[in-house]
C-alpha cells in the first residue's frame, strides 16, 4: 500500500468543451475546494513561451546585485508592489524568516491612478536593469487573471449561483502575480 496522495486535476478544455464535460469540471473544482482546498490545472492556456520569458526575466531580475535589486523596495508597498527582499517576509505567527525573495505585481489593466492602487502604490518596474520584466509580467498577470476569472466562474456554477457571482467581484480588485526566488541557502 503506498502513502502517496494526490491533488485533484481539472482539464482546461473540459470547461470549454461544455455540456457534460464543463459540468464536471465544475464539480471537481468544487469537490476539491471542499475537501483539499487546491487542485491543479491541466491544459490551462498559459502560453509556454510566456511562462518561459517570466521565468527568464525573473531569472534576470533576481541575478542583478542586491543594492540594485533594494532599489525596487518600497517600505510604503508594504510588499505589495515591487521588491522584497530575502528573509524579510516571515510565515503567520513565526518568527523565523522566509527564505526566499520576490516581486509582485499588481492590477496591471487600469492606470496607474486607479483605486486599485491607492494602499500600496502602482506598479514599477526595473525597465533599465531587465527591459523585458515589464512586457512579460504584464503579460502573464492578464493571462492569469483571465484563468482566475474562469475558475471562479466554475466556483458560482458549483454553488449553483450565477456564473458571474465571483468573476465580478475580481473585475478590478487588488489581485497580484508574486515571482519567486529561492536563492541556494549556504550550508544547506
Amino acid at each position: 500500500m503506498s502513502n502517496a496522495q494526490s491533488i485533484p486535476v481539472v482539464d482546461l478544455r473540459a470547461w470549454t468543451e461544455g455540456g457534460a464535460a464543463r459540468a464536471g469540471f465544475v464539480r471537481t473544482v468544487g469537490e476539491a475546494l471542499a475537501d483539499t482546498g487546491f487542485f491543479a490545472v491541466e491544459h490551462h492556456g498559459i502560453a509556454e513561451d510566456l511562462t518561459r520569458a517570466a521565468y527568464q526575466a525573473g531569472k534576470a531580475f533576481f541575478g542583478q546585485p542586491q543594492a540594485t535589486k533594494d532599489g525596487y523596495s518600497r517600505k510604503a508597498a508594504r510588499g505589495q508592489r515591487g521588491y522584497t527582499g530575502f528573509g524579510t517576509e516571515h510565515a503567520k505567527d513565526s518568527s523565523a524568516p522566509d527564505l526566499k525573495e520576490f516581486w509582485q505585481v499588481g492590477r496591471t489593466d487600469v492606470p496607474d491612478d486607479h483605486e486599485v492602487h491607492h494602499a500600496y502604490g502602482a506598479n514599477f518596474w526595473p525597465d533599465a536593469q531587465v527591459p523585458e520584466f515589464r512586457p512579460v509580467m504584464t503579460a502573464l498577470y492578464q493571462a492569469l487573471d483571465g484563468l482566475g476569472r474562469t475558475l471562479l466562474e466554475a466556483c458560482a456554477m458549483h454553488l449553483d449561483l450565477p456564473a458571474g457571482t465571483f468573476r465580478d467581484m475580481a473585475v478590478g480588485s487588488d489581485t497580484i502575480v508574486r515571482v519567486l526566488y529561492y536563492p541556494p541557502v549556504p550550508g544547506t
